[in-house]
């Protein structure tokens, strides 16, 4: 086929094109449509008409501090849940030790410590109730008081718990 022959063909082609797209109402409907986001002198103003163009940004920056106060504020308050978890775990290790037979002031205090420790509380203070010795009778109650800050456990902007601590008391019977 020579070159002519070629163009004849194509132009051929391009006249059935033409002549199809004018009598199928289909074809010439989706010719004429314009999509919504593109700009011509008919559709001047972009998807949205306007009315409310820059909306939900106005209510991101209203609604995101508030958002951002729960999750800092969840935050909080489960470290504060885990605190206490760990000081009436602390408090009933160390009462348990303490209640055995024999001197184990140290070892309930070390005890508690240990937890303390473990579960990275920095701030703590441990007292005994009355101090066990020896000679301390069976079925004397001794308490174990263990009280951690929870001033520091925050990391974000605002503290709920500032100034605040946590406590648990346990008494048991000496054995």
């Amino acid at each position: 086929m020579s070159s002519t022959a070629n163009l004849q063909s194509c132009e051929q082609n391009v006249k059935l094109c033409v002549q199809k797209s004018q009598t199928d109402p289909r074809e010439v409907a989706v010719k004429t449509k314009t999509p919504p986001h593109i700009q011509t002198p008919a559709n001047t103003q972009p998807c949205g008409c306007g009315k409310r163009r820059g909306v939900a940004t106005v209510e991101t920056a209203v609604c995101l501090p508030f958002i951002l106060l729960m999750v800092f504020a969840g935050v909080e308050f489960s470290n504060v849940v885990f605190l206490k978890q760990t000081v009436n775990l602390a408090a009933y290790e160390a009462a348990k030790t303490l209640t055995a037979p024999g001197d184990n002031n140290a070892l309930a205090i070390q005890t508690a410590q240990g937890i303390m420790t473990t579960r990275r509380t920095p701030v703590y203070t441990i007292s005994i109730a009355p101090a066990v010795t020896e000679n301390t009778p069976r079925g004397t109650s001794v308490s174990v008081t263990v009280t951690a800050s929870a001033s520091n456990l925050s990391f974000g902007p605002v503290s709920f718990m500032r100034g605040r601590s946590v406590t648990a008391v346990v008494t048991m019977a000496r054995l």
